[in-house]
């Protein structure tokens, strides 16, 4: 009986690249899932510390309305917005996480430093009071900001959704907040209730 070396080890060499790829699709499969479960986790995480820190903008929003109301017997006047979110350092994560949602993430903390900027800027040039009024604007605008991020992130990675008692006012202030600004561009009515219509010539 005589082999066929060339076909035993063509047979061979086959049987070994069929199995390395298996090898490199579970490895790749094996990976996918990890980072997969990375993401996941780390976007619960992100998801959490921005509903904890809406939930100080909350505090800190319902404590200048109480002092606004009580006529400062009762609240706090803050002029100080909220500290930065604590977000989660794992970079595996961070870098597995949809790219949109980790661009909103990470842009949120600049947004927060805006605000205090314009509340230290009100307090500066034009008055303390002003400020607090300011500070509560803008811990409304930002505790639904990071809201509206943590639904985001709540939604891609399926996780139930997260119920706010301060959202309902944060968007009910603002939007009192844009009437009062409309209101305040509008031009006069003269008496009678009419605009004067321009002369022709």
């Amino acid at each position: 009986m005589t082999f066929d070396w060339q076909a035993v080890m063509s047979a061979l060499l086959g049987a070994g690249i069929g199995a390395a790829l298996v090898d490199i699709v579970a490895g790749w499969l094996r990976d996918r899932g990890q980072r997969k479960r990375n993401a996941a986790y780390v976007g619960l995480r992100i998801a959490v510390a921005l509903e904890n820190f809406s939930d100080e903008c909350f505090s800190r929003f319902s404590d200048i309305d109480l002092y606004n109301t009580s006529g400062g017997r009762a609240g706090k006047d803050w002029q100080k917005m909220p500290p930065t979110p604590a977000y989660p350092t794992d970079d595996d994560g961070w870098r597995a996480l949809d790219i949109s949602l980790a661009e909103k993430a990470l842009t949120l903390p600049g947004r927060l430093a805006q605000s205090q900027g314009l509340v230290d800027f009100t307090f500066e040039h034009v008055s303390p009071s002003d400020a607090t009024d300011t500070c509560l604007d803008e811990c409304a605008a930002m505790g639904i900001e990071a809201l509206e991020i943590a639904a985001a992130l709540r939604t891609a990675y399926r996780f139930p959704s997260f119920k706010s008692y301060g959202e309902k006012h944060f968007r009910e202030h603002l939007v009192d907040r844009a009437n009062d600004d409309t209101q305040k561009l509008a031009p006069p009515t003269p008496p009678g209730g009419k605009l004067d219509s321009p002369t022709t010539r």
